[in-house]
């Protein structure tokens, strides 16, 4: 592709490292272009992707799926997901052990601590495609389901995969509010 310098940055932000992405985004102008088409329509190959990957890999993706949501959204204690969710803590080890070992969620534990000390201990998306699916994207859906793309590019781009961990929330043009990843 030849990428060079923020160009790059901001489509490893979007594809991270899977080479079919990257093959989908090569036939495009832009990576605007690019996203347009094979992730914001709702006819494009990678819509709905992380439901598709989450219900190849788990039985069920109802409770995943709501774990990666509450995580993107800026969720990443355990008590706080559990507490978002009204379940007990313990009952969340499972699906959040399933998205461990499948590299979709990365567990943070500070120097020092246990990893049975969970207080502390932080989730984080760490696949790149779904970071930005369900940072940027799944707020947007019921928008995108009314081929309402143009105003969803506006956010996502005025937010940016690149300055997604931006931590300061800002009102979005679509009227929906962008919580800090505090």
């Amino acid at each position: 592709m030849g990428l060079k310098g923020e160009d790059a940055v901001a489509s490893f932000a979007v594809w991270g490292g899977v080479p079919r992405y990257w093959e989908l985004a090569a036939g495009a102008s832009s990576l605007e272009a690019a996203v347009r088409t094979h992730v914001l329509s709702r006819h494009g190959v990678l819509h709905n992707e992380p439901q598709r990957l989450l219900l190849d890999d788990l039985r069920s993706a109802s409770q995943p799926h709501s774990v990666m949501s509450l995580i993107a959204a800026g969720c990443h204690r355990l008590s706080e997901i559990a507490g978002r969710l009204a379940k007990p803590a313990n009952s969340l080890s499972r699906p959040l052990e399933h998205l461990l070992d499948l590299g979709y969620v990365r567990r943070e534990v500070p120097f020092g601590q246990s990893l049975r000390s969970t207080r502390r201990t932080l989730y984080r998306i760490d696949d790149p495609f779904m970071a930005f699916w369900y940072r940027l994207v799944l707020p947007h859906r019921s928008m995108l389901e009314l081929d309402r793309v143009p105003p969803v590019e506006t956010c996502i781009w005025r937010f940016g995969p690149a300055r997604e961990q931006n931590p300061i929330p800002r009102p979005s043009p679509c009227g929906l509010r962008q919580r800090s990843s505090a």
